[in-house]
């Protein structure tokens, strides 16, 4: 890139002294290395419309204008500090008016449409890894032997990395950085064939999760949540133990009637609507069902400003 802008700017140097018979001064010489640059910043346009690279191309232009004296034009520099905060109004309203509407047209037609087939080794655990962002992601049991993923994202929104490798899958499907659209929210179901060994660790941010293990060996789940809405059923195949870190997130449990769930809990907490749960002490709930319950849910949580509801499946 540095080597093709000295190429660009000896060119121009060299056609300028011997078409336009433009001697150059140091200033000049300065000059014509900032409209380069501009205008090199401001051919980002093409790629992604920002009102920051339109007024960069556009007062890049206006030096070129200025150190030509084309069109008898020949600013001072506080008439060029003008220009170019007039540049970069200009090219914020332009955006604004003319382009940001075309811009979330395009955007919302840019959907990617990905399903992803994968064989599990049944003689080993499951392992998920999964990081999401502003994401509706349904983690659900099937009966064939397969894992299962169904996802649906705007690329300009949205990148997502899938992984799978030694019945580990990775899973990640993160906000860009640079996006300035309002996104819609991606779209995931992961499919996990019945009462297998499965092993969870999830990051969900600003998203709305469904962990229905109602028909999954889930032994361990680890859960970390921000600005989230979580429902989740614990196995009811096997014995579990879950642990979730909440942050400002609304977590609704369904317990399955055929497991006893105890639920420790340390931080800022409210428990709503939990009927069928028993205060054992200050930091401890149990659920109602023992004499009718075949398996047990240890449930850990740490939060912070958040809810938890449950109800009987």
């Amino acid at each position: 890139m540095i080597m093709g802008i000295i190429s660009v700017l000896i060119g121009i140097l060299i056609f300028a002294s011997l078409i336009f018979k433009v001697s150059f001064t140091i200033s000049a010489v300065i000059e014509l290395i900032l409209a380069l640059i501009f205008i090199f910043d401001g051919m980002k346009i093409f790629k992604k419309i920002k009102s920051e690279n339109l007024g960069n191309l556009i007062f890049g232009i206006i030096l070129l204008f200025d150190l030509f004296n084309l069109f008898d034009f020949n600013a001072s520099v506080g008439e060029l500090i003008l220009l170019f905060i007039g540049s970069q109004l200009l090219s914020s309203g332009l955006v604004t008016l003319f382009f940001r509407d075309l811009s979330l047209k395009y955007s919302k037609n840019y959907q990617t449409q990905n399903n992803k087939i994968f064989e599990i080794q049944n003689d080993k655990p499951l392992e998920l890894n999964l990081d999401l962002d502003w994401n509706k992601c349904n983690i659900i049991s099937h009966n064939e032997s397969t894992l299962k993923i169904s996802s649906k994202y705007n690329k300009s929104i949205f990148k997502q990395k899938i992984d799978f490798k030694d019945n580990i899958l990775n899973f990640e499907e993160k906000l860009r950085i640079n996006s300035i659209n309002i996104p819609e929210r991606a779209q995931s179901s992961i499919y996990i064939p019945y009462k297998t060994n499965t092993i969870f660790n999830v990051q969900s941010n600003v998203s709305d999760l469904m962990l229905d293990l109602y028909e999954i060996n889930s032994n361990y789940i680890k859960i970390n949540s921000k600005a989230s809405k979580l429902h989740l059923i614990p196995s009811s195949k096997s014995d579990s133990n879950i642990d979730i870190n909440i942050q400002v997130s609304n977590l609704i449990l369904e317990i399955p009637s055929n497991v006893f769930v105890v639920i420790n809990y340390i931080g800022d907490i409210t428990l709503k609507d939990l009927n069928n749960f028993i205060q054992k002490d200050d930091s401890t709930l149990v659920s109602n069902n023992f004499e009718m319950s075949q398996y047990t849910c240890k449930i850990n949580i740490s939060s912070e400003m958040s809810k938890i509801s449950s109800f009987m499946s």
